[in-house]
């Protein structure tokens, strides 16, 4: 629901810059444009990619019994069957979180160094959901009531800006947003599957007691 959401908004903020850019006489660049044979190759590396985060979760799984989970974000272990369930979240995650990748890179400083450009970037786009979060820990912890159900919301507040930082990196890198999309596409589907699936447990810490999860 939230990508959903978020895809909405994307795509009409998108309209909106495109028609002012377009009555300013400015370049429009979504990002977009590149063959299938380029497409095609995104979806190679992305998939390579995956693949190599996860024979290092089973060497890490190996050697220290752990696997990749900082609070409520979890990329653990699946059953064979579990990555045709992911396949099919990628098949929705896909089209919303296209239009938030390229909404994401749609404008590009050049007046400043690389590195502030990705800050704001990463910061910017995050600032809503930390907020949000924050302000339901403080109503909590002072007795009051939540603002909304942010239970389950809770791993946006580390993803997000990872999946930002990678947005914008990999557009840097490749010149497009397919990349960006695709990787993130197959993590998001990935940490869902592997936390709501037959691997359920969450390991408590200072940070999971303090939000109540």
């Amino acid at each position: 629901m939230y990508l959903g959401f978020m895809g909405l908004v994307a795509v009409a903020f998108l309209a909106i810059f495109y028609v002012q850019d377009k009555k300013s006489g400015r370049p429009v660049n979504f990002g977009l444009k590149a063959s299938g044979k380029s497409v095609l190759r995104s979806l190679f590396l992305s998939i390579c990619m995956i693949a190599a985060a996860y024979i290092s979760l089973d060497v890490i799984r190996y050697l220290f019994g752990e696997d990749y989970r900082f609070w409520n974000n979890v990329f653990g272990v699946m059953k064979v069957e579990y990555w045709w369930v992911a396949l099919k979240f990628a098949v929705v995650i896909f089209l919303p979180q296209l239009a938030i990748n390229v909404l994401t890179n749609y404008t590009v400083r050049t007046d400043i160094p690389e590195w502030k450009d990705t800050l704001f970037t990463v910061v910017f786009s995050t600032a809503g959901v930390w907020l949000c979060c924050m302000l339901n820990v403080i109503m909590l912890h002072s007795g009051g009531a939540a603002l909304c159900n942010w239970n389950s919301a809770f791993a946006l507040v580390l993803m997000l800006p990872l999946t930002t930082y990678l947005s914008r990196k990999l557009y840097k890198l490749t010149g497009s947003v397919w990349t960006g999309t695709i990787l993130i596409t197959f993590l998001i589907s990935w940490a869902t599957v592997s936390s709501i699936g037959y691997n359920t447990y969450i390991g408590q810490s200072v940070w999971s007691t303090f939000f109540y999860t």
